[in-house]
């Protein structure tokens, strides 16, 4: 068959060189003939005739040369004698041969990747039996690289069954490795509370021949398991095992004390005792603690990990994180000061913490990269502030979440930044300033809560701080701190205490109060330790900003109190109706009884504020509210049609009854400074109360003749109080229609 299949691919390699060189020679021809036809073509229209026989001539050679190509293509293409079908039976032939060769070059190749796997196996059992267990972890990793290009199925001509074996034979094996390792592991590394056995060599495991020769260290097994992708999973059990039994005795307890002791050959013990010459009440400090950490690290990364800098770095990388966070937690978040005296005296601790990671990072306990608890205490400025905005502002919280309402009496001279103070003058002008003490910048007598007097003094407590030995950014952190108590006032204090300034009158002037007081020594607070504060902070440092807010607060709360009581006194007098019939007993009784109802309840507001308000506020509020029921009054009369003899006595004396018993309202002691003369607490009540005037005259033109309210008209006692209208209704209501009513109007409309 071979000799017969190889005379037959030379008879047509020979048919195929000659169909090759037949082509060849007809290319050659067909460019020559085409060369002269173009030059033919381009020849000149005179020689037209003389080069039409060679056209002709050259149409009869190319006509040849068509007639040959297709002859050569009929031999390739045309059976029987065509060459075509042969070329298509040699190119599948020589396809199938090339897929044999190279299906044969796969199974080769599976077959030199089972000899590996078996060199592999063979070399792991001798591995294991000698006790070298990194060469055979070794042997597993390329055991696994060369199982992975064995084919899935039976792709390649690959026996499944062989492969399938050979898979389940190096999980078995792999899994022998890693069962005997995790023992060899717990038995090397055995805890109890506070204690830690370890054994650095052995001579077998359990039922297997001892290795006497060639004994098993623990720095073998760390580095299988390493070698396996193990060693992680195993350290994270071993971490927690650590923190728990060792690590965390010695961080938590101040009497604790590491010790390492021989048990056997190659095998020690780390134990945690106490001692007991140190008091239980003692607080264990960074530099003591520090001494027993680099004591424990010093014998794991030495004696345990064999200064393995990769077994180490998988250690730390699930223990370092935790053993600095409780670090921090039980010790240097304690060392942090409580008082800026205290700052100064911090940088030992630093110098002891960074001592402390250079010994680490020295044992490769530590990467260089875990500076955890240097930049800790580095930053110790932000953790002091930290704690002392948490320690402040609990106790503003605690201050505005009370219920204690005591009051206490404040003054401008007694209190921090007044302008008193501030002058150093006692009538509070500074010479050449222009700025008066009575005016803007003067706190006026009142009351206000104690707790509000304890957060101001709070606020000024944390910005005395600033300037003995705080850095700028301590200082920035406290005068935010000393803003931060500020907004919890306007936070906590209007939401937690909105029913008692809403409905409560006391309480809601002293709401306003403390609002204006807060807003007063925010006007001077920043001027105060401007001196104190590190550049920029010294020019920039301010609560002004702050002085509008707290007064819109104030003044919300107070003309929504005000709303509340005008509209409290027009109920009392809507029982009063409009004033007409008064000479009937019954209307006059319920009139009468309206009036007490409003002069009752302004006695009771005054009685309250008077002790509250500033002097000048009271004053602003009663005649505000007395306002009220007297221009009701007023315009009610002015309102009735006709006012009858009997009537007109009965609502003078009625309006006169309300005059003297509201004028008593602006008699009461009023808070005043010490210095302030009585003369000048002597109240002009028509500057407060603008319809006062004009009642008294309602009352007398209520008493008098036509002729009388024409003297006090051509008096000028009438101007601005009364216009033309409001008088001669007044007129028609209480005279009747005469000449001289008529003369009268004319002469008042003149």
């Amino acid at each position: 068959t071979q000799s017969t299949w190889g005379a037959k691919m030379g008879v047509e390699e020979e048919t195929i060189a000659s169909l090759h060189s037949a082509i060849i020679e007809l290319n050659r021809e067909i460019e020559d003939k085409k060369n002269k036809v173009f030059q033919t073509v381009d020849a000149r229209h005179i020689e037209f005739v003389r080069t039409f026989d060679q056209v002709s001539e050259l149409r009869g050679e190319v006509s040849a040369l068509s007639s040959s190509l297709q002859k050569i293509a009929d031999t390739i293409i045309k059976p029987p004698n065509g060459v075509k079908p042969v070329l298509e039976s040699t190119a599948a032939e020589y396809k199938k041969v090339t897929t044999e060769l190279e299906s044969l070059k796969s199974v080769i190749d599976i077959l030199k990747i089972l000899a590996e796997v078996h060199s592999a196996f063979t070399l792991f059992d001798k591995k294991v039996e000698a006790g070298e267990y990194c060469h055979a972890a070794y042997a597993i990793k390329d055991m696994e690289q060369h199982i992975e290009y064995l084919p899935k199925d039976n792709a390649h001509g690959a026996n499944t069954n062989v492969v399938k074996t050979v898979r389940k034979d190096f999980r078995l094996k792999k899994a022998q490795l890693r069962s005997r390792l995790e023992e060899m592991f717990a038995r090397a590394l055995q805890f109890k509370p506070n204690e830690l056995t370890v054994t650095r060599e052995f001579n077998g495991v359990y039922g297997q021949t001892p290795h006497h020769d060639n004994p098993s260290s623990l720095a073998d097994i760390l580095e299988a398991l390493r070698i396996l992708d193990l060693l992680e999973d195993k350290f994270k059990e071993f971490s927690h095992s650590l923190l728990v039994d060792i690590i965390q005795p010695i961080i938590q307890e101040p009497r604790s004390v590491v010790t390492v002791q021989p048990v056997r050959h190659n095998e020690f013990c780390i134990r945690i005792g106490l001692d007991s010459t140190v008091e239980a009440s003692t607080v264990s400090t960074p530099g003591a603690l520090f001494s027993k950490l680099t004591e424990l690290f010093t014998c794991l990364a030495e004696r345990i990990m064999d200064k393995n800098h990769d077994a180490l770095a998988l250690l730390s990388a699930s223990l370092w994180s935790k053993v600095s966070e409780m670090v921090i937690e039980s010790c240097l978040s304690r060392t942090i000061p409580e008082q800026t005296s205290q700052l100064e005296s911090y940088q030992h601790i630093i110098s002891e913490t960074e001592e402390f990671e250079l010994k680490l990072f020295s044992l490769g306990a530590v990467p260089e990269t875990q500076r955890v608890l240097s930049a800790y205490v580095r930053d110790y400025e932000a953790h002091f502030a930290h704690r002392r905005r948490a320690s402040v502002l609990e106790d503003a919280r605690a201050l505005l979440l009370s219920e204690d309402h005591n009051t206490v009496v404040v003054t401008d001279a007694t209190e921090r930044g007044s302008l008193s103070n501030l002058t150093g003058g006692k009538n509070g002008k500074k010479k050449g300033s222009g700025i008066d003490a009575e005016g803007f910048f003067r706190l006026p007598t009142c009351q206000v809560t104690v707790s509000t007097q304890k957060l101001v003094e709070m606020a000024h407590q944390t910005l005395q701080e600033v300037g003995s030995g705080v850095t700028p950014t301590g200082a920035l952190l406290l005068y935010r701190l000393s803003r931060d108590i500020f907004d919890l006032f306007r936070a906590l204090k209007p939401s937690v205490h909105a029913s008692h300034i809403e409905n409560v009158p006391h309480f809601c002037m002293l709401f306003h109060n403390d609002c204006m007081y807060i807003a007063h020594h925010l006007m001077t607070l920043g001027h105060q330790y401007r001196a104190r504060f590190p550049p920029p902070l010294n020019k920039t440092a301010t609560f002004v900003d702050m002085v509008p807010m707290f007064r819109e607060l104030g003044e919300q709360a107070f003309l929504k109190m005000m709303r509340k009581q005008r509209q409290q006194l027009l109920e009392f007098l809507g029982g009063a109706g409009d004033f007409t019939d008064m000479s009937d007993d019954g209307r006059f009784k319920k009139a009468e009884q309206s009036v007490n109802q409003v002069l009752h309840h302004l006695n009771q507001l005054a009685n309250v504020w008077k002790s509250v308000l500033p002097r000048e506020v009271f004053l602003q509020a009663m005649g505000q509210l007395v306002d009220v029921p007297l221009k009701f009054m007023c315009e009610s009369i002015q309102r009735i049609p006709d006012i009858s003899v009997h009537d007109a006595p009965a609502l003078k004396n009625l309006i006169e009854s309300m005059v003297m018993r509201m004028s008593n309202i602006f008699d009461v002691p009023l808070l005043v400074p010490e210095d302030v003369s009585p003369d000048s607490l002597k109240v002009a009540i028509p500057k407060y109360v603008p319809v006062w005037e004009k009642v008294q005259l309602l009352a007398e033109i209520l008493d008098a003749d036509l002729q009388g309210i024409l003297n006090m008209h051509s008096q000028g006692r009438l101007n601005g109080r009364f216009n033309y209208q409001e008088l001669r209704g007044l007129v028609l209501a209480l005279f009747a229609d005469t000449p001289h009513r008529a003369l009268s109007l004319k002469r008042l409309e003149s």
